[in-house]
């Protein structure tokens, strides 16, 4: 919002330069040039404007490469750590959540959902992310996930206090690599993370 009413003001009061720069450099008339003075203030202007200033996505809708070195890190750090979730699903006292791949109209993509329970090797798990593609009918039930297919975890205290979730981290890394700073937002969401620190400390 604050992008578009600043280039409307910026448009509006481009219109005098650019019709004295018109009739008085270029030698325009002065209805000519209030034409062109005109058409350039509310059309050419704000084009140029809206391509150099980009409003940056949502972190959390940016789609990351999940061959990108950066997430292969932290999942496999977040993998390293997997008996972490499995203890927390044991003692039942903190909100579990896992990230796994899964297929939705014909391509993987990988969600969140919320860890029940961990029974012969599977973790039950319920979807809470909205995939791209189809849904297929037993996404609306439990589903049973194997434990090696685990990319990340998180166990959320009653506080809001967050354990894991590496693969958030390597999230905001690609953020920042890609579009520069995070949203303030975004940024006191990472806060709740105790496993590390944002931004990192070298």
């Amino acid at each position: 919002m604050l992008r578009i009413f600043t280039v409307s003001v910026i448009s509006f009061l481009s219109f005098f330069p650019i019709y004295m720069f018109v009739t008085e450099v270029c030698g325009l008339n002065d209805d000519f040039g209030a034409v062109v003075a005109i058409a350039l203030a509310i059309i050419a202007v704000p084009a140029v404007l809206l391509k150099l200033w980009k409003e940056k996505p949502s972190p959390e809708v940016i789609p990351v490469n999940v061959n990108d070195p950066v997430m292969k890190e932290f999942v496999e750090k977040s993998r390293k750590q997997i008996d972490r979730l499995i203890e927390g699903l044991e003692e039942e006292k903190k909100e579990a959540y896992v990230k796994f791949p899964y297929r939705f109209g014909g391509e993987i993509e990988h969600v969140w959902g919320t860890a029940h329970n961990i029974k012969d090797g599977y973790v039950i798990v319920s979807l809470d992310s909205s995939p791209v593609g189809d849904l297929p009918e037993e996404v609306y039930g439990r589903l049973k996930i194997k434990l090696e297919e685990i990319e990340d975890w998180m166990l959320v205290d009653t506080d809001g206090t967050t354990f894991g979730g590496y693969s958030i981290l390597a999230h905001a890394k690609i953020y920042t690599r890609e579009y520069g700073s995070l949203p303030r937002d975004y940024e006191r969401y990472l806060k709740r993370f105790v496993d590390f620190d944002w931004p990192e400390i070298t």
